[in-house]
C-alpha cells in the first residue's frame, strides 16, 4: 500500500477483557492524537464461525449470516441513528440477531469497535464480499 515504508505505524492489541465499550473508548482515545493523517486499519472478520465455514450451506445458516450482516450494515451506515444509539448497539452487539452464531468468539469483531470509536460517526462506505459462501462487509470511515 505504501511501498516506501516511510509511514510510522503502531500495532494495537485487544484488551484481554474483550469488553466492547472499552474498545470503543480505545478508538476515542486515538482521536486525541489530533493528526488528520492518521490511518487506522481494523483487521478482523465480520463472520467468524469456523465450523460454519466448513459445513454445507443451508437456508438456515444463510439466514443467520445475512440477518447479522444486515444488522451490522444498519448499525454502521444508517444516518438516522444518533451516535448514542449507534454506540449502544456496538456495545450490545451480542443482542443482534444470530450474533453468537456469526461470532462464537468476539475478538474478530472488536477491531470494528475500535474503528467506530475513532470515527464516532456513520461510516461513509461499505463493501460487500463473500468468503466461502458467507456474506461479510468492509466498512470505511473517511
Amino acid at each position: 500500500m505504501y511501498p516506501e515504508a516511510d509511514i510510522p505505524s503502531v500495532q494495537l492489541s485487544l484488551v484481554n477483557s474483550l469488553d466492547p465499550e472499552l474498545h470503543i473508548k480505545m478508538g476515542q482515545a486515538l482521536q486525541t492524537l489530533g493528526d488528520q493523517s492518521l490511518l487506522l486499519i481494523g483487521s478482523g472478520f465480520l463472520f467468524h464461525n469456523m465450523r460454519a465455514f466448513f459445513t454445507a450451506e443451508t437456508d438456515e445458516a444463510k439466514t443467520m449470516n445475512e440477518s447479522f450482516e444486515d444488522w451490522l450494515l444498519e448499525k454502521c451506515c444508517d444516518e438516522k441513528l444518533t451516535e448514542t444509539e449507534r454506540e449502544q448497539r456496538f456495545i450490545n452487539w451480542q443482542s443482534a440477531p444470530f450474533a453468537r452464531y456469526c461470532h462464537p468468539r468476539k475478538e474478530h469483531l472488536l477491531s470494528l469497535h475500535v474503528c467506530y470509536g475513532f470515527a464516532a460517526t456513520v461510516c461513509s462506505k461499505s463493501f460487500e464480499l463473500q468468503v466461502r459462501n458467507k456474506k461479510a462487509r468492509m466498512y470505511l470511515w473517511e
